[in-house]
């Protein structure tokens, strides 16, 4: 039975490199799922293929994962692992390409694509390796992948055992490489997941203290975020943190902002970590009633005296001031409430709690509630 438990992971500069053997011993015919820009601009690409090819391994790269994947860009790697033969694959970027690779591991090894679930248990899956580009999705530890959803214009999940890798190359190097702006949504992604795993009616004594040590690494490197100017130990600081992140909603699964920004990503094209981060500051003021000592903790954790500076923080990384009309979010509203993320937050939220979260986070400015 795969687990959290049985990744192994390899920490530090050159980690890909210096373990040779993880990759050698993974199959004998791999196929590498990356997208367009990930594997080359990062370095991380080179070191495999210098591994692989040291090793003698036969392998072959699919660049063509895009932002935000949907099924059918799932099933065309799929396709591609197939008819190269593929025994295992290796997974470099962030969220969009780890989770292909795990939707890919499960229907290159037999699975049907209708019988892709939130349940995926005990079924044939080729053994994968991730190697995160990005300080954000935390997915390479998690037992979920997100995919578009079409139908209701949001995201839906895949979830199993099987989807979790069978190890893990954290390299704070190759984040070096990314723009700024995608740094900045990246690591709001990751400052979501500890949030929201913290405040959490699904949180536990041990996502807890993975939270607080994550949201800790965060507060070490927030400034560094806000100015632009990032060296290596803030680039492997926002690593980890996103890295524990993955722990943390591993255990908890995100919350309702999670829920709500994939409306923002399908429908404006809002970057994931931006999409969701929007609506932290609210969604805490709205728990505070339920959670106050948890969320003082959250914000000493992060070196912040309050929620007005939370606030500014977010504000700052933020590409774009998103605002929406009031129409459009009673639209999006009955579909976020009957999300599964939605019914984690400790203060129960009905359909009009959620309105005015969103109605404050990214409602027009000159209406009122």
């Amino acid at each position: 039975m795969k687990g959290r438990s049985h990744i192994s992971v390899y920490r530090g500069t050159g980690a890909v490199l210096n373990n040779p053997d993880v990759l050698a011993s993974l199959g004998k015919r791999i196929l590498i799922v990356t997208s367009r820009t990930a594997g080359e601009r990062s370095g991380a690409l080179a070191d495999v293929r210098a591994v692989l090819n040291d090793s003698g391994i036969s392998y072959s790269v699919c660049d063509s994962v895009r932002p935000n994947p949907d099924l059918d860009d799932c099933l065309a790697v799929a396709d591609i692992a197939k008819a190269f033969g593929a025994d295992a694959l290796v997974a470099i970027g962030g969220g969009s390409p780890l989770d292909v690779a795990k939707i890919v591991s499960v229907l290159a090894a037999g699975m049907k694509a209708s019988d892709l679930s939130e349940n995926v248990s005990e079924v044939p899956a080729l053994p994968f390796v991730a190697i995160p580009t990005t300080a954000g999705s935390g997915s390479e530890v998690t037992r979920y992948a997100v995919i578009l959803d079409h139908k209701d214009r949001s995201k839906r999940t895949v979830a199993g055992d099987p989807l979790y890798p069978a190890a893990v190359f954290l390299d704070g190097r190759y984040t070096e490489n990314l723009p700024l702006n995608v740094t900045r949504y990246t690591a709001l992604d990751a400052l979501s997941h500890l949030v929201e795993g913290y405040i959490s009616n699904k949180a536990t004594n041990e996502s807890d203290s993975l939270a607080i040590d994550g949201m800790r690494l965060f507060g070490m490197a927030k400034n560094a975020l806000v100015n632009g100017k990032l060296d290596h130990n803030d680039r492997t600081r926002l690593l980890d943190a996103s890295h524990l992140g993955g722990l943390v909603i591993d255990i908890t699964r995100s919350n309702a902002p999670h829920a709500m920004g994939y409306h923002l990503t399908y429908v404006h094209g809002v970057p994931h970590g931006a999409a969701c981060a929007v609506f932290l500051p609210e969604f805490l003021r709205f728990n505070a009633q339920a959670g106050g000592e948890k969320i003082k903790r959250l914000l000493e954790a992060l070196g912040m005296k309050d929620m007005n500076e939370f606030e500014d923080l977010v504000i700052s990384l933020l590409e774009n001031d998103v605002r929406i009309a009031d129409a459009e979010i009673r639209e999006m509203i009955p579909v976020i409430a009957s999300h599964s993320r939605a019914s984690n937050s400790p203060r129960p939220l009905a359909e009009e709690d959620l309105f005015a979260i969103a109605k404050r986070s990214v409602g027009n400015r000159e209406t009122s509630l």
